[in-house]
């Protein structure tokens, strides 16, 4: 332990969790229920997180089209894709 000066790098030798822990909430639930038009107030209380997780959690998703083109994919009507575009 001498050749380590913080607390921090010896959890990290250590392959140890720093911090928090993550989050422990199905993410494209919560995505999927405020894009249906629930409120922020309900899909907080829902998923038992709070109102700024779920802003949050909304913000990372418009940042990466990744997640939510795949969480949403599926729940795209009809005449919402323009015409000939690939479905």
């Amino acid at each position: 332990m001498g050749d380590v000066d913080f607390p921090s790098a010896r959890a990290r030798a250590e392959e140890r969790q720093i911090g928090r822990a993550r989050l422990d909430v199905n993410r494209e639930q919560v995505l999927q229920d405020r894009r249906s038009g629930m409120s922020l107030t309900r899909v907080a209380k829902k998923h038992g997180i709070s109102r700024a997780s779920v802003c949050r959690l909304m913000k990372e998703a418009s940042t990466n089209p990744d997640v939510a083109v795949s969480a949403f994919a599926e729940n795209v009507p009809s005449q919402a894709i323009p015409a000939g575009a690939a479905q």
